[in-house]
């Protein structure tokens, strides 16, 4: 695959030249590249930049290095920009994910289900297919549904 120069793109294979343990290729290459062009163009300083994704890889390394490089990039998006006036974070330029909302700022978690029985959780038919008890089904009983 071919991949577009950029100046994220620049940045991490100028990282992987220096770490090749680091060397992001394809795809991965091409996206990470615009995360840290965004973060580059929001006034995101390179030597940050560099230091904070040329850190030494956890061991023992449970994850992809492709996956590795995006949470530091978000971490770094999550940082305030130096010498900004409102310390606040970087809003790289990419589209929020499902989980993110357009009110409030983005956790970069998705909130736990709830838990527990809710009303109209089976729509109120009682199906025996429902295996949440007690139940009373059509006949009046109340029991576990099998």
């Amino acid at each position: 695959m071919r991949v577009d120069s950029s100046p994220g793109v620049e940045l991490l294979l100028a990282i992987g030249a220096a770490h090749p343990e680091l060397l992001l290729t394809g795809a991965t290459l091409q996206d990470q590249g615009l995360m840290a062009s965004g973060l580059l163009a929001a006034g995101r300083p390179v030597p940050l930049l560099w230091e904070q994704i040329a850190r030494s890889l956890p061991d023992p390394l449970r994850r992809t290095v492709g996956a590795v490089i995006p949470g530091r990039l978000k971490a770094a998006a999550e940082m305030p920009v130096p010498g900004s006036a409102a310390g606040t974070p970087a809003s790289p330029h990419r589209a929020p994910g499902p989980h993110r909302t357009g009110g409030g700022a983005p956790t970069g978690r998705r909130q736990p289900r709830p838990r527990g029985r809710k009303a109209g959780h089976c729509l109120g038919l009682h199906l025996r297919r429902c295996r949440t008890a007690p139940h009373r089904v059509a006949s009046g009983r109340v029991g576990q549904m099998a």
